[in-house]
């Protein structure tokens, strides 16, 4: 499955309609997501997984806090 958009309406700090390219060429075969702390780059994360995992969503949006937690911040946990 490759995912070449992402629309984010009203989730978080997502106000109104968020649309995200993804898409990839022949030249580019990776998409980074990057950006200040506290400017939503977990939040767009767990948006996905929201939508991955429906209901189940808060069960793995509290283990991902929990090892985020563990490894004391989010760069050492990526």
């Amino acid at each position: 499955m490759k995912i070449s958009n992402i629309s984010i309406n009203n989730f978080k700090q997502y106000y109104g309609n968020n649309n995200v390219a993804l898409s990839t060429t022949d030249d580019t075969y990776i998409v980074l997501i990057g950006g200040r702390n506290g400017y939503g780059k977990t939040n767009f994360l767990l948006s996905i997984v929201w939508c991955l995992y429906g209901e189940k969503f808060s069960k793995i949006d509290e283990n991902f806090r929990k090892e985020m937690q563990k490894e004391k911040n989010y760069t050492t946990f990526m």
